[in-house]
């Protein structure tokens, strides 16, 4: 029965939270749609750079001095750097021979396989 859903012109009635119904042309033509919102990609603020405070000088608290042994100065101890392993080279592509040389490979194997099928 046709007038068991009367949905008004240019009308929406919700279904569900995210189907909908709208009328056109009197009872006999129902859209359902959903809506979408496309939103783009926010743009990354610039970050911000931190504003250092300056900090309060403290009492001038001055500390006496041991005199200190002289230390030798130890030589530095380079860490070893693990071995990075070599990439491999890529195989450099060889010059291109005469184009469509190629060509005379297929069109001898297709006339090999003619004169074989035609023989049997």
């Amino acid at each position: 029965n046709m007038d068991d859903l009367d949905v008004p012109d240019d009308e929406v009635l919700d279904i569900t939270d995210e189907l909908m119904v709208r009328g056109n042309d009197g009872a006999s033509l129902w859209y359902l749609f959903t809506e979408r919102t496309i939103e783009a990609e926010e743009e990354p603020a610039e970050p911000e750079e931190p504003v250092e405070e300056p900090e309060e000088p403290e009492e001038n608290v001055t500390e006496p001095e041991e005199p200190e042994e002289p230390v030798e100065p130890e030589e530095p101890v380079e860490p070893e750097e693990p071995a990075e392993p070599e990439e491999p080279e890529e195989p450099e592509e060889e010059p291109a021979g005469t184009p469509g040389f190629e060509a005379v490979f297929a069109i001898a194997g297709l006339l090999a396989v003619a004169y074989l099928v035609r023989r049997n």
